[in-house]
């Protein structure tokens, strides 16, 4: 699927797809001009990622990097529990850009996906084909786990 995108959009010379551990990477230093990671650096840990990486950093680069955050000062209490039991990491924007600042970046931008975003981008493709993902994978506890995560997530999001 990758290989048909950058064929169709020319881009089969700019961009080689890797697949690597997040904290164990093998390129040189001040090699990339962007890293991007979306949706992942919570599986190593915010802070980690960022400092792990810098260092792969041109020095004129960037980051851009997602990261679950609150975005209001108050909450439902099942869904403040519910985050900080499955993502101690969650933090407000402001503390959130001190530890970018503290990992030697200078933020210039940043913005929250809305709700829409999330629910029809991934939830509603995860949830909408999770029949086959089980399958895929003989209906495997962790999969089964996985979709429930989902689910719950999801429920979250329409009650905030």
């Amino acid at each position: 699927m990758k290989q048909i995108f950058y064929r169709e959009n020319n881009l089969t010379d700019r961009i080689t797809a890797k697949e690597l551990l997040m904290d164990n990477l093998t390129f040189k230093e001040n090699s990339f001009d962007v890293i991007w990671s979306e949706g992942a650096i919570y599986n190593i840990g915010f802070e980690k990622g960022l400092s792990l990486w810098r260092k792969y950093l041109k020095d004129a680069g960037y980051i851009a990097v997602s990261e679950i955050l609150w975005l209001t000062d108050t909450r439902p209490e099942e869904i403040e529990q519910y985050w900080v039991n499955d993502y101690s990491g969650i933090d407000t924007i402001e503390n959130k850009l001190s530890v970018i600042e503290k990992c030697g970046y200078a933020p210039t931008a940043h913005f929250a996906l809305d709700d829409k975003c999330w629910i029809e981008n991934y939830y509603q493709p995860l949830l909408g084909n999770a029949e086959s993902f089980l399958r895929k994978y003989d209906y495997a506890d962790e999969v089964r786990e996985f979709i429930e995560q989902g689910k719950i997530e999801l429920m979250a999001l329409q009650i905030v």
